[in-house]
């Protein structure tokens, strides 16, 4: 196999030293990883206009790789006799007739063995590396290698196939952007993994062997390696088990086995490995497995490489060495070999090959469940399923969202939302008001509308985390949109009708954070009391009146549904309203003493009883001594309502769970 070109210059004492430290136990690498950890990266995918897919990773050192990959319609050409098909089709119909039935002439050409023909021809491969002509051996090994690896399992031409006339071409495009650092390999499969993943063709719109024709609409078209594909999407483009592979490079230093070598390890590599495998995908037909014990990963090629390490000058020890007194090696001795060989602390370049078991240590310590091959096909997956942008950004999924996503969901508006704990279905994000770290941020995609659930306390917190995410993202330039509520407006001497431009306490932590968001071109959404789902109103009874006294100085009530709430958010990132602050209710003003009344203290379980205890009797004495005719009271004795028509008016909608 083509050696790893551009050899590391280094004595035969740096040799030696970086030789033992790699056989220690455990070994102690220049970088200081462990032995199957991976240089740290940065990957993005579908950033190359025009292409089908494409995908882009920049290890630590600066190594950096781009892949793109185009799609073309390309007429079949048979191989085949006509004697040989007919034969085909006369056989295949026979097995068509037993197992289908029922079948015309026309789909049964279609389902044909002929029809299913597939060549490897219909992917083509090239490599570019800087300072390198295109049949030079490392290009052409390189193509080789990870052209054997992606038509191992046969599945991916199949999956080009339009019908018997028609297939697609793919045309992979493998682009090294600086000269390589060390050997290129895993970095431009795993790039070349990537850029499969992002990679969409064109909906069929055609049947049976008519010209192709196909759906314009891009967001119809269909993943070549979709995540989890429906049964509509694996007729279509018969989705298969496996997903794109990747090709790992190991190498062995004495006992130690080493992945993902630097080009200072490579120099002193007692063997080189390359390993091809792949994962099985979930589709409809072949589920996610979930038992430990069976294994999802598969071996597709092994490949061993001829170490840079065996080029390398050997060492002289100080025995034979005349400028340190000893003695010159004579005709009959083989310098670094007789002299130098096997003597601690001398380098040696290495002679033979890999022995079989550390072969199988390696494929096994690649295929185990829990391994480094399911590691890494886990963080590419995880590459590839990162939103890059979407028009609305929660910050927050909490009972919120629970409304907010399934309305935008059914409008079609994308999104993603985080959790402190990166539940499943969203982003991993914490606000540390404390932290300067841009780290998190950089895991969040750029929005057009970004939505602040949690409440922001006292000054510098809105300016602290739009600033950082400003910085993660330099060329996003959304609107904010905080949730805060209406509790600001409890004042002493407050007016009866409450507005939005009505005063509010300037003092409170919320309103100072809200305060500054607007400052900085944000708007703010003061909620009165939410419910919806399992808040519920009627379970509120027994908190908020646990006594006569209690019940008495309870008045006015203001509530919104959180499905109004969602549709109040979609109608802000429609139509935003820069620096202002609304007020947000259901248009009701409540009285606690009719609510009570009618409900008693049964709570939501209990709605459909006779509404009791003492709670009744509390109300009916209080509008006795209270000199109160009849419920609701007016709203002079309730005092503090809220008049959100300003909102509703200016978005031209209406709630529609107004009235508990």
């Amino acid at each position: 196999m083509a050696p790893v070109s551009n050899q590391t210059l280094l004595s035969p004492a740096e040799l030696a030293f970086l030789h033992s430290n790699l056989s220690l136990t455990p070994p102690i690498r220049p970088d200081l990883r462990l032995s199957s950890q991976f240089r740290p990266l940065i990957a993005e995918t579908d950033f190359l206009p025009g292409t089908n897919g494409s995908a882009r990773i920049c290890f630590a050192d600066g190594t950096e790789a781009i892949v793109g990959v185009k799609a073309e319609v390309e007429k079949s050409v048979s191989r085949r006799t006509d004697t040989e098909i007919s034969e085909i089709n006369d056989l295949s119909k026979g097995i068509v007739d037993e197992t289908m039935g029922g079948m015309d002439e026309e789909e049964h050409k279609s389902t044909s063995l002929m029809s299913r023909t597939v060549d490897n021809s219909w992917v083509e491969m090239t490599i570019e590396i800087p300072g390198f002509r295109d049949d030079d051996s490392l290009p052409v090994f390189l193509a080789e290698m990870l052209n054997e690896a992606l038509l191992a399992t046969g599945e991916l031409v199949a999956k080009l196939w339009i019908n018997r006339l028609w297939h697609w071409k793919l045309y992979i495009d493998i682009l090294l952007l600086s000269p390589p650092l060390s050997y290129p390999l895993p970095l431009l499969s795993l790039t070349t993994h990537l850029a499969l993943l992002s990679t969409r063709l064109p909906a069929l719109k055609s049947e049976l062997d008519e010209d192709p024709l196909f759906n314009d609409d891009w967001d119809a078209a269909i993943s070549l390696y979709p995540h989890s594909a429906s049964k509509d999407q694996a007729s279509s483009l018969k989705s298969y088990k496996f997903r794109p592979p990747v090709t790992l490079l190991v190498i062995a230093v004495g006992s130690n086995i080493i992945f993902d070598p630097t080009r200072e390890e490579l120099a002193v590599a007692d063997a080189v490995l390359a390993i091809s495998l792949t994962s099985l995908s979930p589709t409809s037909e072949t589920p996610v497995i979930t038992d430990k014990h069976i294994n999802r990963l598969r071996l597709l090629a092994i490949r061993t490489i001829d170490p840079p390490s065996r080029l390398t000058t050997a060492g002289v020890p100080d025995a034979v060495n005349t400028a340190t007194g000893g003695t010159a090696v004579n005709a009959q001795m083989t310098p670094g070999v007789d002299a130098g060989s096997g003597k601690a602390g001398v380098w040696h370049p290495p002679q033979g090959g890999m022995k079989r078991g550390l072969i199988g240590k390696i494929v096994q310590m690649c295929l185990e469940r829990g391994g480094v091959g399911e590691e890494i096909l886990a963080g590419l997956d995880n590459v590839d399923k990162q939103v890059k942008h979407t028009s609305i950004l929660i910050l927050g999924a909490g009972w919120t969202s629970t409304f907010l996503i399934p309305l935008l969901e059914a409008r079609q508006i994308s999104h993603a939302a985080t959790s402190t704990t990166g539940r499943p279905g969203t982003l991993p994000f914490k606000f540390d008001p404390s932290s300067p770290s841009l780290e998190p941020y950089h895991l969040l995609p750029s929005a057009s509308t970004v939505l602040i659930t949690f409440p922001l306390k006292g000054p510098h917190q809105s300016t602290h985390l739009l600033s950082l995410y400003h910085a993660s993202h330099p060329a996003a330039s959304p609107n904010w949109i905080q949730l805060g509520s209406t509790g600001i407006f409890q004042i002493a001497d407050q007016e009866l009708w409450v507005t939005r431009h009505s005063k509010y306490d300037r003092e409170n932590a919320r309103a100072v954070a809200e305060d500054e968001l607007l400052v900085l071109g944000g708007c703010v959404l003061n909620l009165s009391g939410l419910w919806g789902g399992a808040r519920q109103p009627r379970d509120f009874v027994k908190r908020v009146a646990t006594s006569k006294e209690q019940l008495k100085g309870k008045t006015s009530l203001h509530m919104v549904h959180g499905m109004d709430v969602a549709r109040a958010v979609v109608a802000l990132h429609e139509r935003f309203t820069k620096g202002e602050r609304w007020m947000l209710t259901d248009l009701f003003v409540y009285d606690w003493w009719a609510l009570i009344m009618g409900w008693g203290e049964a709570g939501s379980e209990g709605k459909d009883e006779n509404a009791k205890g003492p709670l009744l009797e509390w109300v009916r004495e209080l509008m006795v001594e209270e000199d109160v005719r009849a419920l609701p009271r007016s709203m002079e004795v309730l005092g503090r309502c809220y008049d959100s028509r300003e909102f509703w008016s200016t978005f031209e909608v209406v709630p529609v769970r107004a009235r508990l």
